[in-house]
């Protein structure tokens, strides 16, 4: 079963001068896949996620996760999502953030101790936890919030352009740790980002959207093996996929739509 399936989707924000976001949104993402959706701004990424994310109606289709509603999902807690700025409470501690949804949901118990020390640790912060965030560098941040995002196990990671607003060297970094995190939890992947080769590096598969009404152009698949490391940047390979998914977003691929 696909753990995320549109079904002709679309969207249209009402107002006195309508703007068409999304039309006709078709397509599926695997269990336990990690795919990222690139496209120009204004495309609809960030709001073909919110949609999953149940934050959004959608104006015709369904999204189906494991077979049922995103409310249901969400009600479930299935989802966790990592938006592009970390949206840290500046007074609490890092293990105190990572936390939060525990005691929201009344499970911040010795258990729910336990469970923030083993994240915390996952994402490379066990000697961190005390610390606020004004005394973690941006890449620790978003650590955090990915911590956060991961306490109830959720099936579903929905990733903003997490790493968009980090240097070169540290989204690097953040790349890795983000592929080693999901190589231990192998949770379901989607991940919106403006990085062609971010895309191709950390993907099973590359969605890209056309300009607004955000419409699929074409899915890239990635034909790198795993595990990734990033020697791989440099092989022909890497920039042949890097080649398709800039001629799919400048409609030139056979299948895509003309923007």
């Amino acid at each position: 079963m696909a753990t995320v399936e549109f079904r002709s989707v679309s969207l249209t924000y009402g107002g006195d001068e309508p703007v068409e976001a999304l039309r006709d949104i078709t397509f599926e993402v695997g269990d336990n896949e990690f795919v990222s959706i690139i496209g120009p701004s204004g495309s609809g990424k960030s709001t073909l996620l919110r949609l999953i994310a149940d934050l959004l109606p959608s104006t015709s289709g369904r999204i189906l996760i494991n077979g049922a509603s995103c409310s249901r999902a969400r009600q479930g807690r299935e989802i966790g999502f990592v938006f592009q700025e970390p949206a840290l409470l500046p007074w609490r501690s890092s293990e105190k953030n990572v936390r939060l949804p525990l005691e929201i949901m009344k499970r911040s118990g010795e258990g729910g101790r336990q469970k923030v020390a083993e994240l915390l640790r996952l994402v490379g912060l066990e000697d961190f936890g005390s610390k606020r965030p004004d005394q973690l560098s941006g890449g620790m941040r978003q650590r955090v919030s990915i911590a956060r995002a991961l306490t109830y196990d959720p099936d579903l990671l929905l990733m903003d352009e997490p790493f968009g607003a980090l240097d070169q060297i540290t989204r690097d970094e953040m790349n890795n740790e983000l592929l080693r995190i999901w190589g231990e939890r192998r949770s379901t992947v989607i991940f919106v980002t403006h990085s062609i080769s971010e895309a191709i590096y950390l993907s099973d598969r590359v969605v890209v959207l056309s300009p607004r009404p955000g419409r699929i152009v074409d899915t890239v698949l990635v034909p790198l093996e795993r595990p990734r490391d990033p020697s791989m940047k440099h092989m022909q390979l890497f920039y042949e996929t890097e080649l398709h998914v800039l001629q799919a977003l400048e409609g030139r691929t056979a299948g895509g739509v003309a923007s």
